[in-house]
């Protein structure tokens, strides 16, 4: 197999790999028809604990974190007991969301300067898993349960979830663009476009 691969933002090594990919592809579509043979397998495999690791190892691979998307979508929305309680138990889903860090530093492709700290490319998805787990917590006691009295989940909603669906709401937008909470510049190109009360479009 390759050892390396050069990506626009750094030096993957190793790269993911097709064959992984399509792995944590069979886990999600197992977990979707699944039932408790396939959950017992899943759990004794730790098959989703390594899948957490991939999904931080590969900060912009978007194709494996939509898979890990599915693969949590497909274990809540089943509502399986013995799956939920894997989630929340040994996997620590809601410790393990809630450290993603925000930003990653690739390994520098050789004969190019290194690029500085990046926004993790996961971070998109780490919204939508947590509006999945508010979702199911609406419709699920055991996750309900789960979350209710977890510190992490709430500091999570508090200071992560939240401000991203706030900003992310169209509803609250002014001039078909998010509403800037300290009144800077709303893009890197250098635009000095402020938003602010009085601004006409």
């Amino acid at each position: 197999g390759v050892e390396t691969q050069e990506t626009p933002y750094g030096v993957l090594a190793p790269p993911l790999g097709r064959a992984r990919l399509r792995i944590v592809e069979l886990l999600a579509a197992l977990l979707r028809v699944g039932g408790d043979t396939a959950d017992a397998a899943i759990i004794s495999a730790r098959a989703l604990p390594l899948v957490q690791a991939l999904f931080l190892a590969y900060p912009c691979n978007n194709l494996l974190h939509h898979q890990m998307y599915a693969l949590l979508v497909a274990a809540l929305r089943r509502g399986s007991a013995t799956m939920t309680a894997h989630i929340f138990g040994e996997c620590q889903l809601v410790a393990w969301l809630a450290g993603l860090p925000e930003t990653v530093t690739p390994r520098a492709r050789p004969g190019f300067e290194g690029k500085g700290p990046l926004r993790a490319g996961y971070l998109g998805h780490v919204t939508r898993i947590g509006q999945v787990l508010q979702e199911a917590a609406q419709q699920q006691q055991e996750v309900a349960d789960a979350l209710r009295d977890c510190e992490e989940w709430q500091a999570f909603v508090q200071q992560q979830l939240g401000p991203r669906l706030e900003l992310e709401d169209v509803m609250h937008w002014q001039c078909g663009r998010p509403v800037s909470t300290e009144g800077g510049e709303l893009d890197s190109d250098g635009d000095d476009f402020q938003v602010g009360s009085g601004v006409n479009c």
